[in-house]
């Protein structure tokens, strides 16, 4: 991921701190509700449950197109319990900074 990423992705984040994001617990990924894609410069968080235990709980931030997550998710992190918009936001700034450049 080069830097221009990075900066998009953190901005994405900036912008969801500021809403409530509708996530979905299915066992793949699918597209947050309520995210606006347009406000977060193309991009788009997902989320997914592991089906076996401990049955973490995944949201990732995508690319996306037509409205639609493009795999794979350029950024993502775990959590054993259902993360709130905050939570998640944390999560993924904190998968942000150790993202390679």
């Amino acid at each position: 991921m080069n830097s221009k990423q990075k900066k998009q992705i953190a901005r994405a984040l900036d912008v969801m701190a500021t809403r409530t994001i509708a996530f979905t617990w299915e066992a793949n990924y699918t597209a947050a509700h309520d995210a606006k894609t347009s406000d977060l410069g193309g991009l788009k968080p997902g989320s997914r449950q592991d089906s076996d235990p401990p049955n973490h709980y995944w949201v990732g931030m995508f690319k996306s197109s037509s409205k639609k997550t493009t795999p794979p998710p350029l950024i993502e992190a775990s959590f054993q319990e259902v993360p709130d918009t905050a939570t998640a936001v944390a999560g993924l700034r904190a998968a942000l900074e150790v993202s390679r450049i």
